[in-house]
């Protein structure tokens, strides 16, 4: 099993934006900075069109064979929505968590 080299540092998930090519719209984005765990880290998609939509639960990417599941609250939300950041933990898998840093940025 292959290890990543940091341990001590983050990593920088999702800053830039989608694109729907059949309406040339963007769609803004949640930065997420999800902090590793374990020795690894995963990553986190989430859009202001699924926040805004009632979507407040999100999967994460699979490193080492799983993936975490990170659930917003209504307050989590309407923060993000304000423009603010939140800072949420995923649930429990394999004895660990990862501490998430979110923002929208809505440009």
């Amino acid at each position: 099993m292959t290890r990543f080299p940091f341990s001590g540092i983050f990593f920088l998930v999702i800053m830039s934006f989608s694109s729907c090519a059949s309406e040339n719209q963007s769609f803004p984005l949640v930065q997420a900075i999800v902090f590793p765990s374990n020795d690894h880290t995963h990553e986190v998609l989430i859009t202001k069109e699924e926040l805004l939509q009632g979507k407040r639960s999100f999967e994460t990417s699979e490193t080492f064979g799983h993936r975490h599941q990170v659930d917003l609250k209504e307050l989590d939300v309407i923060l993000l929505l304000r423009g603010l950041q939140v800072e949420v933990e995923t649930n429990e898998v394999l004895n660990h968590k990862h501490k998430l840093e979110l923002r929208l940025f809505d440009f």
